[in-house]
């Protein structure tokens, strides 16, 4: 999922800074989101955004941003991925990315099938679609001072 996100800023025109990105160790855990966040808010020149392995992650970046005085969106935008509903959660709605889950795993099983018959099948790279679903919590970028 990194890739495919780093992917994407480049083909938008947007200069990636390495420092700025985190391969994920976990998903699903707000723990990981606040610590990650923490991380970031302590560089001498945090970013303005985030994009989360998960949703549940980025609710834990904005729980670390509230109890540094951020506002979401307003001085940080994050954003998740997995399109949990959005009463799932407090405010503000979270923008987020949703892909085909149930074809995901349909697809995951079949490829596992194939390696438990055959041992030297080499499974091949699929890109599954997704689309941002924009939300509440997601705005242009802040000036930086």
């Amino acid at each position: 999922m990194v890739c495919c996100a780093q992917d994407a800023l480049i083909d938008g025109g947007v200069a990636i800074d390495p420092q700025l990105v985190q391969q994920p160790l976990s998903s699903g855990y707000p723990n990981k989101g606040y610590r990650e966040m923490k991380a970031l808010l302590a560089l001498e020149t945090p970013p303005t955004a985030v994009f989360a392995v998960s949703d549940r992650t980025a609710l834990g970046a904005i729980r670390a941003l509230r109890e540094a005085g951020l506002q979401v969106p307003g001085d940080f935008s994050v954003v998740g991925f997995d399109d949990m509903p959005p009463n799932a959660y407090p405010p503000p709605a979270l923008s987020t990315v949703t892909s085909e889950r149930i074809a995901m795993g349909c697809i995951a099983m079949q490829r596992l099938h194939r390696i438990i018959k055959n041992p030297r099948y080499v499974p091949i790279q699929i890109v599954m679609p997704c689309e941002l679903v924009i939300r509440e919590s997601s705005a242009l970028p802040r000036k930086r001072n």
